[in-house]
């Protein structure tokens, strides 16, 4: 036993660590000759372990909750942005006006002032005579009465059309739009809607007002006195008549009065002649008649339409209103 335990310690110092050894080993601290084995991690049992199913389904919720998240906090972005950019659009639109008649080139637009007032001046009458359904022609006529009191007279023949297509056999429907037509210097078509009312009722005072009027203003002077006269007999309480009828026979007076002055009647009206009758309209006469013979406006367009409509129905007052005039002045021009 002697032998064996001398033999082990040879073998240990022969083998066994050096002093080198030894130092390094302090520094290293690693044991030289020491079987260390690792110990193996326990890992957790198949029962307890979570499917990888869930933890996808977990990440997958939680990254649509977070892109809910952003949508939520970029909709109310988008939303003030889409506000603001409608708040400029019709601010654009509100500045984009130039005046053609001036040549101004703005780099706003190419809107013309006037067209976009006369689109504001359609669109608020459309708007105001967007009636309820239960509107009858008694309200209709209560407007145009209202309509005509503050001088808008196209209004006012717009609610009495409407009135007539309620109730065609309302006589004061006829006798309100003759008013309008005569306002509106159109006195063959007040003379055809008063003998339309007569038509209904042959003893409607208003509309043998309308009528006497009308024929007056066509310059029927002795004709409109006789239906001055007729309303005169059956409606004396009416000082509209009893002006009438001295409005008639003056007029006569100088029209007899200027023929027997008169040699030889002109056979042509000059401008000259129908300056001291027009007056300063006589500008806007010659003016409305040169801008129909303009090039411009022959050729096809809606526009140039309108326009060539409103000035023939200008000139075709004018001369209306021209004629009366000469007729009331002749005789006091001799």
């Amino acid at each position: 036993m002697e032998n064996e335990d001398t033999a082990k310690a040879q073998i240990r110092s022969i083998l066994g660590p050096t002093k080198d050894a030894e130092f390094l080993q302090s520094f290293v601290r690693v044991g030289i000759g020491d079987d260390e084995e690792e110990l193996p991690v326990p890992k957790a049992s198949i029962s307890k372990r979570a499917p990888a199913s869930a933890e996808k389904s977990e990440s997958g919720e939680e990254d649509k909750q977070t892109t809910k998240e952003r949508k939520e906090s970029v909709e109310p972005k988008k939303k003030s942005y889409r506000r603001k950019v409608k708040r400029e659009r019709r601010r654009r639109e509100e500045e984009l006006y130039t005046d053609k008649d001036r040549a101004a080139a703005v780099v706003m637009g190419s809107k013309d002032i006037k067209l976009s007032l006369n689109m504001k001046d359609q669109a608020e009458r459309s708007s105001a005579l967007q009636l309820p359904a239960e509107a009858d022609a008694g309200t209709l006529l209560a407007l145009a009465r209202a309509e005509m009191t503050r001088e808008r007279y196209r209004t006012a023949l717009s609610f009495v059309d409407k009135a007539i297509e309620l109730a065609p056999e309302e006589k004061a429907a006829y006798v309100a739009r003759s008013k309008c037509y005569l306002l509106l210097g159109e006195p063959q078509l007040a003379l055809s809607d008063a003998e339309a009312a007569l038509r209904l009722d042959p003893q409607h005072a208003r509309a043998l007002l309308q009528k006497a009027e009308a024929l007056y203003y066509c310059g029927e002077f002795e004709l409109s006195l006789v239906h001055y006269h007729r309303g005169l007999s059956t409606r004396p309480d009416l000082s509209d008549f009893r002006l009438g009828v001295q409005k008639a026979q003056e007029a006569i007076e100088n029209t007899i009065g200027a023929v027997k002055h008169v040699k030889k009647p002109a056979k042509k009206k000059s401008p000259k002649s129908s300056r001291p009758v027009l007056g300063q309209l006589m500008s806007d006469k010659i003016y409305l008649e040169n801008l129909l013979k303009n090039p411009d406006l022959a050729i096809a367009d809606k526009k140039n339409n309108v326009v060539m409509k409103q000035a023939e129905e200008a000139i075709r007052f004018l001369e209306n209103r021209e004629e009366f005039w000469r007729q009331q002045q002749t005789a006091k021009k001799h």
